[in-house]
């Protein structure tokens, strides 16, 4: 949440989606994207249950995907527990099997991605490995730039 509050809505190295935690109705937000994310993730489960190996939340340590990137992949919480601060970060990777939880927060994993890095495994990048990652971080809100509180 403190990202988001921070950022706001919009697009992280034209790779990766953010959405606007408080648009409960259009389809950048929040709750219209995470409902359609997991009715396709809970589709593909019934049919693959081998590849998607986490329930589906709000089964007890399901699978509750927040952004995607643009070749379709997702990236949410490993809903474990009651205390959503301690949930870990979960991958749905397109291309590659769905792995177990991630062990960092979402902030830091997404500071390793954007550095570079691949928690997720092979199949999960943003950059080929010859890019410098500094070239190519960015974050480009969605719509009209956020007001600052007086």
């Amino acid at each position: 949440m403190a990202l988001s509050e921070a950022y706001g809505a919009g697009n992280w190295s034209w790779w990766l989606d953010m959405p606007a935690p408080l648009d409960l109705d259009h389809r950048l937000g929040l709750a219209a994207g995470t409902e359609e994310m997991l009715e396709g993730y809970r589709s593909l489960r019934e049919s693959f249950p081998e590849y998607y190996p986490m329930p589906a939340w709000p089964e007890p340590g399901g699978f509750l995907p927040v952004v995607s990137t643009i070749d379709g992949d997702q990236i949410g919480w490993c809903a474990e527990g009651d205390d959503p601060d301690r949930w870990r970060v979960a991958v749905n990777p397109r291309h590659a099997d769905q792995g177990p939880p991630l062990e960092t927060n979402f902030a830091d994993t997404l500071l390793n991605w954007l550095r570079g890095g691949r928690p997720a495994g092979e199949g999960f990048f943003w950059l080929r490995k010859d890019q410098d990652p500094l070239e190519h971080m960015f974050f480009e809100p969605f719509g009209e730039p956020r007001e600052e509180n007086p």
